[in-house]
């Protein structure tokens, strides 16, 4: 579990849980006038399996909701760019579930 903490002023309040697997980085990234958190995750739920699930928040006007689940490898960052008009996100995978270090990273480009 990974938490969000928003801003009131003087200090920083809890705002919002988010379930997460051994999170290892968070972006943020803003599309149109979309708010959207990618945390990648280093493990999957078991905690021990590294072919893991990362994951797309998008602000609703409330909250974050679950938006997109991307299958990595022991994510361990997350980077959002733009070429043009066109945006992009890359994920850093680390290794997989056979603890081999010899794997792809992606980049994903958005499609809305």
């Amino acid at each position: 579990m990974s938490r969000i903490y928003k801003w009131n002023g003087a200090f920083f309040d809890l705002f919002q849980d988010v379930p997460t697997n051994g999170a290892y980085n968070w972006q943020y990234f803003q599309v149109q006038n979309n708010h959207y958190l990618g945390v990648a995750n280093m493990v999957n739920i078991d905690g021990v399996n590294y072919n893991s699930k990362s994951r797309i928040y998008k602000w609703n006007g409330t909250s974050f909701i679950q938006y997109q689940e991307l299958s990595t490898f022991g994510a361990t960052d997350l980077e959002y760019f733009q070429l043009g008009a066109t945006s992009y996100l890359a994920v850093a995978n680390c290794q997989n579930s056979s603890l081999s270090t010899n794997i792809n990273s992606y980049i994903y480009k958005l499609s809305l």
